[in-house]
Formats: structure tokens, sequence, C-alpha cells
């Protein structure tokens, strides 16, 4: 499927030399043998939600734009000021992660986050103008029975 996605910037030797700096000495002598298994490039999926917010200024109609990023396999939402960098590429379906939680929450966790975000915008108008998926790259292994998550 041709998708927009952020580049892969690191290679599998890059991320797992990555990983293995990061696991202490005292725990790969306690766990002895213990090695890093079954090493993937997955994509995750990231909605891009651009907000419009009208507002009166002494009589005149102001209009600026809030972006939000919503990470649609934990549910973590971030708030930026640019849209990040894509390119069109082609990526198999058994690539994409799928999402921890369902679509409702997702909506639910969102308008709570951004009307907490938002309460100074109470007397504007907040209007969703566009919403764009992206797939960011992530390499997954195992260690010691739990899957690793490292950035691309």
């Amino acid at each position: 499927m041709l998708v927009n996605l952020i580049e892969v910037k690191t290679t599998e030797k890059e991320a797992l030399k990555d990983l293995l700096t990061k696991i202490p000495l005292l725990s790969k002598v306690t766990q002895f043998n213990k090695r890093v298994n079954d090493i993937n490039l997955r994509y995750i999926e990231y909605k891009i939600l651009k907000y419009k917010i009208n507002s009166y200024e002494n009589g005149f109609l102001r209009s600026d734009y809030r972006i939000v990023v919503l990470n649609t396999y934990t549910g973590h939402i971030k708030f930026v000021d640019e849209v990040p960098i894509t390119v069109k590429k082609y990526i198999a379906r058994d690539c994409v992660q799928k999402s921890k939680l369902n679509e409702y929450i997702l909506k639910n966790k969102l308008k709570n986050q951004i009307e907490r975000h938002c309460k100074k915008y109470e007397n504007e108008k907040l209007i969703l103008d566009e919403v764009v998926s992206i797939y960011k790259p992530f390499w997954t292994c195992k260690y010691n029975g739990r899957k690793i998550f490292l950035d691309a």
C-alpha cells in the first residue's frame, strides 16, 4: 500500500547496537545467554489533526492553527508547531503495527486532552480542519520475553 511515512534513519545493525548499549551490564550477567530475537521493521500509524481556532479580536475574525499528533498504537497525544516531513513509499500491510486501543477510546482520549490543553480558548471556536495519516518506522525485537520498540 502507498503511504506517507517518515524515512528510516537507522539500519538494523545500528538499532541492535543501540539496544545492547542500553541494557545494563549487571542485567547481562544475571540473564545468562539472553539474546535479542525476532528483529523486524514495523510501522505505527500516526494521525495528524489540524484544528482551526477562530476568535474575534477588536471586532475582527482571527484564525490560528493547532496541530495535534496522535499515536494510534498507544493513544499518546503531542502538540506540535509543524507537520513532520514525509515521503510516499510502498509498504506491506503486515508491517503495520495494529492499534492496542479501539477507535472509541482514542476519540474520547483525544477529546479530553484537547479540552484540557485548550482551556484558554474557551471563547473561541475549535474546528477540525484536516486529518492526515502518516506512518513512523520502528525496529521491534524481543528481549527476555518482552517486545521492545526502537526508533528507526
